[in-house]
């Protein structure tokens, strides 16, 4: 049998009798190869229900033996590493003869609460960063302690990512994860580092959620195409997908920065449209006309779309 240190442990005990009307006169329980009873249950002098209960210094107030259950049970609680061993049931009856059981309990001591770090060393709960799409992340979770020496995995929701962890001599028990970009499927995600030793108590796990920022996917400006004349006032849409926080849009002539746009943001914050008025003149003419779309978080993500004007004078 398996327990846990510090939970509870349920040894059976059979006190049936195979004569039907027969009584249970004594049951003594041993452990290892001690000739003395860690505890004994006397029925030799009225019935079971009125028995004599005594236990040893070690199981003292934490043991009782029941005779509801079927199989009768020794419960012992706040289990101990030193609770381990081969435990003998003995039960003698009135008429039929002496029944010996015997089982092994193992105690298992559960690990520490799993920690996240990151590279570092710094501790990291929650949502951590915000990272870059296209960024690399180291992330170890460590573990202390536990007998026998625990596993511990990194999950993405019911999905192994990791399970090669590794035993340090300090006891501890570590897991490092890398992967090598982030991408988009990643904002979000939950990634929990899980370690357990037993079957019986629940596993401890630690979780972090990661934050991504994304780059311009696409920009593009509706009519661009169009014939312009030279003082009519028009207006160029320009649209940016995809960046995470949403992108900043910036329009210029050749390498001169025009300032007369107005910019919204949609709903979801993907979308960005900056609406651009713009009076060209007749020098305009084959001059460039530039949309770009940046991301200020992610260095070097700046995308844009840009075409030769067509200006013609009435």
């Amino acid at each position: 049998m398996e327990a846990v240190a510090g939970g509870r442990l349920s040894l059976p005990c059979d006190i049936t009798s195979p004569i039907s009307d027969d009584e249970v006169y004594l049951v003594l329980w041993y452990k290892d190869e001690v000739a003395t009873p860690i505890y004994s249950l006397d029925a030799r002098r009225g019935p079971l229900g009125q028995a004599r209960h005594a236990t040893n210094e070690q199981l003292a107030g934490r043991a009782y033996f029941s005779s509801v259950p079927q199989p009768a049970v020794l419960e012992i609680d706040r289990v101990s590493l030193e609770d381990e061993g081969l435990y003998r049931c003995r039960v003698d009856f009135r008429k039929a003869r002496t029944q010996h059981s015997a089982l092994i309990v193992s105690v298992a001591v559960p690990p520490g609460v799993p920690i996240i770090k990151d590279y570092n060393g710094k501790m990291l709960s929650g949502v951590i960063g915000p990272f870059s799409e296209g960024d690399s992340l180291h992330l170890i979770c460590e573990a202390e302690g536990g007998k026998p020496t625990p596993s511990l995995v990194w999950w993405r929701s019911r999905r192994v990512v990791d399970d090669s962890y590794e035993v340090l001599e300090q006891g501890i028990t570590r897991n490092e994860l890398f992967i090598e970009k982030l991408q988009r499927r990643d904002l979000m995600a939950t990634l929990t580092c899980q370690t357990t030793n037993n079957k019986i108590s629940p596993p401890l796990e630690a979780s972090v959620t990661l934050d991504i920022h994304f780059r311009p996917l696409s920009v593009s400006v509706k009519g661009k195409r169009k014939r312009l004349s030279a003082m009519k006032t028009v207006q160029f849409e320009c649209e940016a997908k995809g960046s995470r926080p949403p992108a900043v849009i910036s329009w210029r002539k050749g390498s001169y920065k025009l300032k007369n746009a107005v910019t919204r943001v949609s709903a979801q914050g993907n979308v960005t449209t900056s609406t651009l008025t713009f009076t060209p003149t007749s020098d305009d003419n084959g001059k460039f006309l530039y949309c770009q779309a940046d991301n200020p978080a992610i260095p070097g993500s700046a995308i844009e779309d840009g075409w030769k004007l067509d200006v013609h004078c009435r």
